[in-house]
């Protein structure tokens, strides 16, 4: 995975863009997509690691872990892999909302 991120970073992977097809063009967003949906989700557990340091105030913590798990509790995400798509969409759409 790193090898494909140097790889994709190099501005060789862009150097013959206005020649390539179509189907290479999108081949190659869809390449570098995936890669930003990897490098975003470790940056997004580093980030929670740095997160178990802070000592946060439970009256803050306490309150919003509950609506939290109102919306989407830890047995939604524990059977995650097991969800139909309109529960995943679902899902989804609870967090999106939670964060908003």
């Amino acid at each position: 995975m790193i090898r494909d991120l140097q790889r994709v970073l190099e501005p060789s992977y862009v150097g013959g863009l206005a020649d390539a097809s179509i189907e290479q063009i999108r081949a190659m967003r869809a390449e570098c997509a995936e890669l930003e949906n990897g490098t975003s989700f470790v940056r997004r557990l580093a980030q929670g690691r740095l997160d178990q340091q802070l000592d946060p105030p439970e009256a803050v913590v306490g309150p919003l872990t509950a609506a939290l798990d109102a919306r989407v509790g830890p047995s939604v995400i524990m059977a995650v892999a097991e969800l139909g798509d309109d529960e995943l969409s679902a899902a989804r759409q609870a967090l999106q909302d939670f964060e908003e």
